[in-house]
C-alpha cells in the first residue's frame, strides 16, 4: 500500500511537480503537499462511507440542557468525519440532527454510524489512493501551475477516480446469488 509521500509524490506528478523525499524538506513541493494533504484526505473520506473507515458508537447523553425541542444531545467522536445514520438502542430510525460536535434527538440511546478520519495510508484502498492523489493534485494546480484548465481537468480525473474507488470498496461483503429460495418462499397455504 501507499504511504503519505507516495500518494503526495503522485499528486505532485500529475501537476509537473518534482518529486520529493521527505515531507519535511525545504522545498515548495514539500510545503504545497504538507499543508494540503491532510485537509484532501478528509474531504475524500468524508466524500462517503467506506468500509475501512465506518465506526458505530453507542455514546452516552452528554450532561447539560440540550437546545429545544431536543430531549437529548451526544458528544460526536472526536475521529467523526461525516456522521451518516444515527438509530435508537433498538435500531429503529429516528429523527435527529448534528449541531456542531453533538447529535440532537429526542432517544434516550442511540447507535451512531460515522466515518472515521484515517491517518494509516496501509488501509487505504489502490482506488482511493488514486482518487486522493487526484483531489490533491486538482487543489495544487492553480497554486502550483496557475492553470485553471489543467484544474479542471484534474477534477473531471478525480470524479472518475472516486466512482471506480466507490464502486470497488461498495461491492465489498456482497455474498453471491442464492443457489436455492428460502424454505418460506413457495409454501403457500389454501384454506
Amino acid at each position: 500500500m501507499a504511504t503519505q509521500l507516495e500518494i503526495c509524490n503522485l499528486a505532485l506528478s500529475w501537476i509537473g511537480g518534482k518529486k520529493i523525499a521527505d515531507l519535511a524538506e525545504n522545498s515548495v513541493e514539500a510545503q504545497l503537499v504538507s499543508t494540503n494533504y491532510p485537509m484532501s484526505r478528509d474531504a475524500v473520506l468524508a466524500a462517503r462511507m467506506w468500509t475501512f473507515a465506518t465506526k458505530q458508537a453507542t455514546p452516552t447523553p452528554t450532561a447539560g440542557t440540550p437546545p429545544v425541542p431536543w430531549a437529548f444531545m451526544y458528544q460526536i467522536p472526536t475521529d467523526c468525519l461525516r456522521v451518516f445514520r444515527v438509530v435508537d438502542g433498538q435500531l429503529y430510525k429516528i429523527l435527529w440532527i448534528r449541531q456542531g460536535q453533538y447529535i440532537l434527538c429526542d432517544s434516550s440511546a442511540i447507535v451512531m454510524t460515522y466515518v472515521s478520519q484515517v491517518l494509516d495510508t496501509t488501509l487505504y484502498s489502490p482506488g482511493l489512493v488514486q482518487a486522493l492523489a487526484a483531489r490533491m493534485a486538482a487543489d495544487l494546480a492553480v497554486t502550483y501551475t496557475e492553470n485553471r484548465s489543467l484544474q479542471a481537468d484534474l477534477w473531471k480525473i478525480y470524479d472518475e477516480k472516486m466512482k471506480e474507488a466507490a464502486a470497488v470498496d461498495g461491492g465489498q461483503g456482497i455474498s453471491d446469488r442464492l443457489n436455492r429460495a428460502p424454505t418460506y418462499l413457495g409454501q403457500r397455504r389454501y384454506t
